[in-house]
């Protein structure tokens, strides 16, 4: 490679992750480093190990005909962050949704096995979590998020 050639850009020197501008584009990819010190990169971490401590982790299936309410999904394009998912064990011992930004949702229980269920919130930024809720055999339940925050709601049967 050379700095002449026709079908390669020139080869760029590194851009140290002391003077990387983050507004711009180019340095913002040179900084990856960076970005795996940001919030953001230490919730997706902590989701992917509640995710993988779930019981039957090899049945899970990303579902969302289990959510009854908005789901945030346009009508056309991609989603955005704002997307609400779900996804459930094929055996029905549990199901949980993802809330990036809080709010309400509703879910259909028909899924779960059991007489009765039992719901958690998980809180991604610390993986704590918390008993709230339990309820009988209905159709569907509906659920609050404690708040605007990054959270994912499971529900075992």
């Amino acid at each position: 490679h050379n700095d002449q050639s026709k079908t390669h850009p020139p080869i760029q020197p590194p851009v140290s992750l002391l003077s990387a501008d983050l507004a711009n584009v180019d340095d913002r990819f040179h900084a990856m480093d960076l970005e795996l010190d940001l919030a953001g990169a230490f919730h997706a971490a902590t989701v992917r190990r509640i995710v993988e401590r779930l019981p039957n982790y090899f049945e899970r299936i990303p579902d969302q005909s289990i959510l009854l309410s908005d789901t945030g999904e346009p009508a056309e394009g991609p989603a955005d962050e704002a997307l609400i998912s779900g996804m459930r064990c094929g055996s029905g011992h549990w199901l949980a949704v993802h809330l990036p930004f809080g709010g309400h949702v509703t879910i259909s229980l028909s899924t779960l096995s059991g007489s009765a269920w039992r719901a958690w919130w998980w809180d991604p930024r610390v993986g704590s979590k918390e008993t709230f809720a339990r309820g009988g055999r209905d159709h569907s339940g509906e659920f609050q998020a404690p708040d605007q925050q990054d959270w994912i709601l499971w529900v075992r049967g």
